[in-house]
């Protein structure tokens, strides 16, 4: 309970402190990412990643694609799927948004006297692997 209250602490912080600032939500932030880093990522597979309700990605596309930040394109195995891909303009808001965010994950590791953000990060890693294996095997 304590790791999803202080999960929670630090996305409010981030939303408000960074995101906001740029008329960002949490999920525009990380299908954003998603997408810039798969470059070519079905959305079923976005909302799966970011463990969310179609329909609440549905929303979150529009206003990304609204604002120039992603497109879709139709893929060349099946011309039926879409895909999702960053713009430039995406791509430059994923890059400076995820480097103020990690400004402010470094500065709250480093302030708390915790072992190295990299020992951190390596076990968060970790616990969303195993949330995702237990996830896959209890469905």
């Amino acid at each position: 309970m304590q790791l999803c209250r202080t999960a929670n602490l630090i996305r409010g912080h981030i939303e408000r402190t960074v995101l906001r600032k740029e008329q960002c939500t949490w999920n525009h932030f990380d299908c954003l990412l998603l997408v810039c880093v798969s470059r070519g990522i079905e959305a079923r597979q976005v909302a799966a990643e970011m463990g969310i309700a179609k329909a609440t990605l549905t929303a979150c596309l529009r206003t990304l694609i609204a604002r120039g930040l992603i497109y879709r394109l139709p893929a060349e195995h099946d011309r039926r799927t879409i895909l999702l891909a960053p713009t430039d303009a995406g791509m430059q808001l994923a890059r400076r948004l995820h480097a103020a965010v990690d400004d402010i994950q470094n500065s709250l590791i480093t302030d708390s006297g915790l072992p190295s953000g990299d020992l951190i990060a390596a076990l968060l890693r970790d616990l969303a692997h195993r949330g995702r294996a237990q996830a896959t095997t209890s469905t």
